[in-house]
Formats: C-alpha cells, sequence, structure tokens
C-alpha cells in the first residue's frame, strides 16, 4: 500500500507534444497506434483519490451515442488522457495511464472487505474493515497490453529489451515506489525516442 500522490499525476503529460484522440480502444494495438476505433458523444467525470488528494487516478465514462464495434473494450480516451479497462468484479473501472509510452504505469485501488464464516463475527469483520480505507497499488501495462502489478520480477521482466535499464534497475534489491516509477518513465521515454 503507497500514498498515490508520490507518483502519480505527471504534471509533464500533457506537454508530450501527443495528441490523443478521443474514443475507446477495442484492443491494446489500437491504444498503441492513437487510434480509438469506438467514437461518438460521451461525458467524463474523473475520479480523485480523495477530497484532500486531488490526483486523478481513474474516470468514469458517460455514453451519449457511440460508432464502432460493440463489447469489451481496452481502454478509452477523453482527448487528454487515455485510459485502461481493468479490474475484477466490484472495482471494474478505467483507470489513467500516469505516463506516455507503450507500457505506462496506473494506480489501481483497491478495497477489501472481509467477511469470513456467519452471523455476528462476520457482521463485525465486514464492518471493520470498511473502516478501513483503500489501499493503492502500482501497475503497469505489459508488453501483451495487460494490466500488471508493479513487482520486481515483472518489471524487470519488461526492462529485458533495455540492457542499460535493466542492468540498473537489477543493481539493487529494493526500490521504493517512486524510484520504480521512474524507471517505468524512463523506459517508456526510451521506447518513444527509438520510433
Amino acid at each position: 500500500m503507497m500514498p498515490a500522490f508520490v507518483f502519480c499525476q505527471q504534471d509533464s503529460l500533457p506537454k508530450s507534444g501527443i495528441q490523443l484522440k478521443p474514443g475507446f480502444y477495442k484492443t491494446y494495438e489500437e491504444f498503441l497506434n492513437n487510434d480509438p476505433s469506438i467514437t461518438g458523444s460521451f461525458t467524463t467525470t474523473l475520479l480523485r483519490v480523495s477530497k484532500k488528494d486531488s490526483t486523478v487516478y481513474a474516470a468514469k465514462f458517460k455514453i451519449d451515442e457511440l460508432d464502432g464495434p460493440k463489447g469489451k473494450v481496452w481502454g478509452g480516451c477523453d482527448g487528454t488522457y487515455a485510459y485502461i479497462n481493468f479490474g475484477v468484479m466490484q472495482n471494474q473501472r478505467f483507470y489513467r495511464l500516469q505516463c506516455y509510452g507503450p507500457n505506462p504505469y496506473f494506480i489501481y485501488k483497491e478495497k477489501t472487505l472481509m467477511s469470513p464464516g456467519g452471523g455476528l463475527i462476520a457482521a463485525m469483520m465486514l464492518a471493520t474493515s470498511a473502516a478501513i480505507p483503500p489501499s493503492f497499488e502500482l501497475f503497469f501495462v505489459n508488453a501483451e497490453g495487460k494490466g500488471r502489478v508493479g513487482k520486481k520480477k515483472l518489471l524487470s521482466a519488461l526492462f529485458k529489451d533495455d540492457p542499460a535499464l535493466e542492468k540498473e534497475y537489477e543493481s539493487k534489491k529494493y526500490w521504493s515506489d517512486k524510484e520504480e516509477v521512474d524507471f517505468i518513465i524512463r523506459y517508456n521515454n526510451n521506447k518513444l525516442l527509438k520510433k
């Protein structure tokens, strides 16, 4: 669990020179090509970490009218930021990609509710766990376009095609969340420069 304000909301995002097209990406390839196949009219509601922390970590989309293929989408874009459609069960939402590039990171908000067994103890456990604030976890988009938790082994595998960065990353056993985010941003910047 980590405080999201440490590594979220890069102020440099809109200044990258990339003009994102609004719409929904049916696939990861559409995201990579900045070419959403589902377009139309929709509004975006930004989800912030808390009333005290204005960091945007996700969004909800209200659809007015869309053209394109139906069904599950990989992600979406409001014209300013891109989002990955990620989560399980009730946590499914569009998480804001926090940097540009083919393998950006995002902040996953998780709320665990525990209710083992039944009866009074289960009710007490549920009430207690509901009072615990949600946690935020570092995730990134891997080479296959899937969201993965930012664990050392998985990040190391991502950096394999950038030997200098991988060597630097492997030089230390533990990195802070902020340092891992810096590695992800540098990796994506290197990939964008090679294009």
